[in-house]
Order: structure tokens, then sequence, then C-alpha cells
């Protein structure tokens, strides 16, 4: 049963609205062009294990997808995460193109594509680290121990997995999305012993929701560009092109002619992505690119958002932080 359902990733929607931002000629929108492409293939593979896992009898299987966690010093994340009565099951999951080969002793993986070579983290190393920290974050909740197992699936059907001489040991850990199910089987064959209750079951259910963080995309930070590198004004929901033009109560653009009269709401989560989640009246009237501020307070009024403060000094809440 999928407990936590999957979702796009809040960072591939802030790199979107960032490269819907920036200038063309931005000296670094390829590199966030190329980043984006990592993301989305990510994305892709994630999804394309959803067929896979829905094979798992939901009667057994609680289903977790990115889950985030406090440890003791940092924030972890697994792509997915499998509970069950028996055993437990993190998965890294990594959509690669290209020969892919596993090099243990150097503690990293090598993608050759096109005649170009990548070097990605060991993702072994990724899932056994998340692992430690998952047992430790149980400890510390005073979760009783139960069997943890890590996977790497790699869901690229065209890619050619590799492994240098010292990396055998990886090929137990290191397989292919459609050997996943068979997998499975071999690891309920091992772990039958019921090292959980229903009860527990439920209670470490609600746990891990409970303390689920979502991670706000910092892109700005990242790529070091500051809020006036940052296009602002209401963009076309259809062909992207900024400013529309507010007239008679509707956006239209004056690229495509396309009108709308909610165009804002996809603009204010542009602004929720790439800066912060609430939002004050002068803030909306710069990024919307309208001098009313009764015009701005009524937009806002309309999409019904929490808010604290006086009129004058009134902050919004914005809905869009439901992500990953």
């Amino acid at each position: 049963m999928i407990v936590k359902a999957k979702k796009v990733e809040a960072e591939i929607l802030a790199l979107q609205a960032l490269l819907r931002r920036l200038p063309e000629k931005q000296s670094k929108r390829l590199q966030i062009e190329k980043d984006l492409a990592k993301k989305l293939a990510g994305f892709k593979g994630e999804q394309s294990m959803e067929y896979y896992v829905s094979f798992l009898p939901e009667d057994i299987y609680l289903i977790f997808h990115h889950i985030r966690l406090q440890g003791n010093l940092h924030h972890f994340q697994m792509d997915i995460f499998i509970l069950s009565p028996t055993f437990s099951l993190i998965l890294e999951v990594k959509h690669i193109s290209g020969k892919v080969t596993f090099d243990r002793d150097a503690n990293q993986l090598i993608r050759e594509y096109n005649n170009d070579v990548e070097v990605f983290p060991d993702p072994v190393l990724q899932a056994n680290h998340q692992k430690l920290q998952l047992i430790m974050w149980l400890k510390d909740k005073r979760f009783p121990p139960f069997p943890i197992e890590t996977l790497v699936v790699m869901t690229n059907p065209s890619s050619l997995i590799q492994f240098t001489p010292n990396s055998s040991s990886y090929k137990q850990t290191v397989l292919r999305s459609t050997n996943f199910i068979s997998k499975m089987n071999i690891l309920s064959q091992k772990y039958k012993e019921e090292k959980l209750t229903k009860r527990e079951i439920r209670k470490l259910s609600k746990l891990l929701l409970r303390n689920h963080i979502p991670k706000h995309p910092e892109v700005l930070q990242k790529y070091n560009i500051t809020q006036s590198e940052v296009l602002s004004g209401v963009h076309c929901p259809e062909c992207f092109y900024l400013p529309m033009h507010r007239i008679k109560g509707k956006w239209i653009c004056s690229k495509c002619n396309f009108s709308n009269k909610n165009a804002q709401k996809d603009t204010l989560e542009d602004y929720s992505l790439l800066f912060k989640s609430v939002i004050t009246n002068k803030e909306a009237r710069g990024f919307l690119k309208i001098d009313s501020d009764s015009i701005v307070q009524k937009l806002l009024k309309e999409m019904n958002l929490p808010h604290s403060g006086t009129t004058k000094g009134r902050v919004y809440q914005l809905p869009f932080n439901d992500w990953d």
C-alpha cells in the first residue's frame, strides 16, 4: 500500500520556474538546464519503479516515496522506503544512460556517454549511509530494531552496467528494475520471522509521516543568482512569455493572445519556489507588476490565503509548499 505517494520534486519545479525567469543570455542557464535534465531523468526513473512496486502485496508492504528525516547532524532522504512485518528496504533509484561502471575502490560511479565521462557518488555507499542514519533515527525515537536492507535500482533499460574487478560484491546490491520482484521474493524468503507487529507498523508509519521534512529548494543560493536577476511579471501558462498584461480583470499574453483570469496563481507559485512561502502586498505588487495595492489585495483575498498582521503589514502564507 502506498502511504506516501510520489510527487514532482520541488527542486524540479523551482529549476523550471528559474529558467522561465532568467534572461536567455544569462551565463548560468546552460548549467541549470543540465541539472534540470538530470533531475527529470531521476524522476522518470522513480516513476518507472512505481510499476514494479505495484506488484507487491498491499496487505504486507507499505511504500513511502521521498521520506526526508532529520538525523543527529544532517537531514537524510530515501528515494523509496518499503516497510513490512519481517524486514524493510531502502531503494536508491538511478536512471542513467550510457555505460555505467561501479568502482568500489574509488567510491564512485562512472558514466560514459556520447564521448563524455562523468563521475557520480557511489549510490551503494549512499544507500548504506541512509541505512545507518535510519538506524540512528529509529534508536533516537526508541523504536525496536528490525532488519533493514538496501538496493540500488538502475531503471534505464538501455544502460550498460559494469563492475570493476574489486566491485563484484556490489552485484548483490545493484540490479535492474526488471529484476526487482525476483529480488523481493528472495528477501521475503530470507526474512520469514515477524519483527514488527501491526500496531508497531502503524506507529512507525505515522512517525515517518509526522517527521517528514520537505526541503525548500534554494536554487538561487545554489547558483549564486540574486533576486534582482530574476524577471518579474505574470508569465503566460501556455507559452511562458512574460509579462502578461492585466486588462479588464483578465491577463492577456501579447505573444500568443492567451487570456486567463487567474494566471497570477502560477506566478505566485514561482515566487514561493524561488524566494519564500510568505508574501506581502508590496512584494506581490512588485513581482506581479501591478501598481494598485487594492487590486493585489483583492487577488490575494480571492485566494483565501492564511494571513497574519494588520491590513497594512499583512503577511500572506502562499499555499504552494506541499512538495517533496
